[in-house]
Parts: structure tokens; C-alpha cells; sequence
């Protein structure tokens, strides 16, 4: 019979620190392994789970929080937007030489006037100049502009949404949206100006289009596509910043198109088109889509963003010699 302690009696502390033996099997029939060990009955008052809540260890009650998913910038903040800043710089050149051979005066160019000159002349998007073989009118349109306003407005959307798109599909692919997207954009926009030259009198010069705009509408449909197909590698409320920061952009400048006199909005709806399917088709950097990039795929697609880049300064410099003739 176990002796009941002495209320009276001071014991030594290291008496309530010494464990109590608990009751085992006898000596010599301790299982160590098989079956046996099933057979070990514990005490009843033993409690396996601390807090009741079904887990079979309550140290993992303790385990550190899973950690959210990275961010958008988290992923890809570090990869420098260099062919969005490098397609700025070209425009701008490009623009710049608009102003050399330019015979409208410079103080109504920021006004809403439009340049007059040889460069514009020789690689607008021109209906019937492009069905007599000037190709180059496809890309080298996408260099011009009319006026500072115009350019200003057309640098800083493709600042924006080209820095966006050039870190989720990387270089390469983002070279290739923005050229296939500024084709397709030109190529509305020839559709449509052929439609006014069927229907106008014998005669009339149909006006033609300049501008980046097809191109950067292509490239915010491609990231509004982005946004969409990485709700499930983003946290959300990133998907959708950027679908709220993208779409009153794009769908205020094509609203405003329907008021401005001039506005070439079919070459903003081919270069939206072209985004969206683009969007889907072209694959994501791999830091988005863990997903590594064979060697080879990697070479086809710098070899993509090459061409690419490669037809658009041919383009622009094929109408820059044609202008020197005129």
C-alpha cells in the first residue's frame, strides 16, 4: 500500500521531481519489435493528444504557419524590362528624325498637329503604297508618330505594361508579342482603309496610319491574359491589380479613339486580337511556371526575339533610305 505523504513532514524537493516508475511487463518480457508491441497497455489517464484536436503528434500544433505564395515582384521584380527600355529608345530615334525632315513648325507639334514629313511619308500604313509590294510599311508604321502628344502618350503605356510583360513571358517572348502584335495591328488597319478606298470616289488618297499603339494594345491584352493565368501562382489580389490597372487604360484609349478625328482604332482592335491569343499561347518565364527551359527551347526563342527585333529596326530603316529619295 502506498504510504500517503506527511502534510507535516518537509520533504526534499528532488522527492517530487523523481519520476514515478509506471507499471510494465515483467523483467525479461519487455517486446522490443513485432506484434508485442500492440500488446503494451498504457495507463489510462495517458492523453496521445494534448489538445484533443485528432493530430497524432501535438507537436505539430506547433509547426510554423505554411508561408504564403511569392509575389509577382517577389518572382521576377529582379529581371530588368532591357527590350521595353531598348523599344523606347528606338521610337524615340525614330521620332527624332521625323523632326529633322519635318516642314510642320515645331510650335504646333505638342498642339495636336501632325508631322509632315519624307520619313512618315515613306513608312506610314499606307493602303496603296503596301499593295504595290512596300512591305515594310507593316513595322516600320509602328516607329512614327504624329506629334509629341502622341508619342509621349504611346512611351509611357509601353513603360508600363511592357515592363509587366517583358518580366512574365521574358525577352524574348515579349519581343515577339510586341512585333507580331504591332503586324497584326497594321494589318486591320490596311483592312480597313482598303474597305474606305473600295467605297470612296475614284481618286481619293486614302490617308495612312502611323503609331505604336496597335502594338502596346497588343501587349496589355497580353497581360491582362497574364493576370488570369496565374491566379493559381499568385495570390489573388495581385491578379487582380493587374487586370484593374490595365483594362481602364486600354478600354478608355479605345473609347477615346470613337472622338478623336484620326484615330486608327481598327489597328487598336488587330493589336488587342493579337495580345489576347498571344497571351495564351506564349509560355510564361520559368521563374513563374517552375518549370525549366530545356536548352533548346531557350535558343528557339532568342532566336524568335532576334528576328524579331531584327525586323523592326529593318523595317524602320528601310523607310528611313526610301525617305531620302522623296
Amino acid at each position: 500500500m502506498t504510504e500517503e505523504p506527511d502534510p507535516r513532514k518537509i520533504y526534499p524537493i528532488e522527492e517530487y521531481r523523481r519520476p514515478t516508475p509506471a507499471a510494465g511487463p515483467p523483467a525479461g518480457e519487455v517486446p522490443t519489435h513485432g506484434d508485442d508491441l500492440d500488446d503494451i497497455e498504457l495507463p489510462e489517464d495517458f492523453d496521445s493528444d494534448l489538445f484533443d484536436d485528432n493530430l497524432d503528434d501535438d507537436a505539430t500544433a506547433f509547426a510554423p504557419p505554411e508561408a504564403p505564395p511569392p509575389g509577382l515582384w517577389e518572382r521576377v521584380g529582379d529581371i530588368h524590362p532591357g527590350f521595353t527600355y531598348s523599344l523606347v529608345l528606338l521610337i524615340l530615334v525614330c521620332f527624332a528624325a521625323e523632326l529633322v525632315t519635318a516642314t510642320l513648325k515645331t510650335g504646333d507639334l505638342l498642339a495636336g498637329g501632325s508631322l509632315s514629313s519624307p520619313f512618315i511619308s515613306a513608312g506610314a500604313s499606307a493602303w496603296q503604297p503596301f499593295r504595290v509590294g512596300e512591305w515594310w510599311r507593316l513595322l516600320s508604321s509602328v516607329l512614327l508618330h504624329a506629334n509629341g502628344l502622341h508619342v509621349g502618350a504611346n512611351l509611357l503605356a509601353l513603360a508600363v505594361l511592357g515592363g509587366v510583360a517583358e518580366r512574365v513571358y521574358g525577352h524574348a517572348r515579349f519581343l515577339v508579342l510586341f512585333t507580331l502584335a504591332g503586324i497584326v495591328g497594321s494589318l486591320a488597319s490596311l483592312a480597313h482603309q482598303a474597305q474606305q478606298a473600295v467605297a470612296a470616289a475614284p481618286g481619293t488618297v486614302i490617308p495612312g496610319s502611323i503609331g505604336a499603339s496597335g502594338a502596346v494594345f497588343g501587349v496589355g491584352a497580353a497581360v491582362v491574359i497574364a493576370a488570369f493565368r496565374m491566379r493559381g501562382l499568385l495570390p489573388p489580389w495581385r491578379a487582380r491589380a493587374l487586370v484593374g490597372a490595365t483594362m481602364p487604360l486600354l478600354l478608355s484609349s479605345f473609347a477615346a479613339g470613337f472622338s478623336r478625328p484620326g484615330t486608327d482604332n481598327a489597328a487598336h482592335a488587330g493589336g488587342a486580337l493579337a495580345g489576347l491569343i498571344l497571351g495564351l499561347a506564349l509560355p510564361f518565364t520559368p521563374r513563374l511556371s517552375d518549370r525549366p527551359e530545356g536548352s533548346s527551347a531557350r535558343a528557339a526563342w532568342a532566336l524568335a526575339g532576334l528576328v524579331a527585333l531584327s525586323a523592326l529596326v529593318a523595317s524602320g530603316a528601310v523607310a528611313f533610305e526610301v525617305s531620302r529619295r522623296l
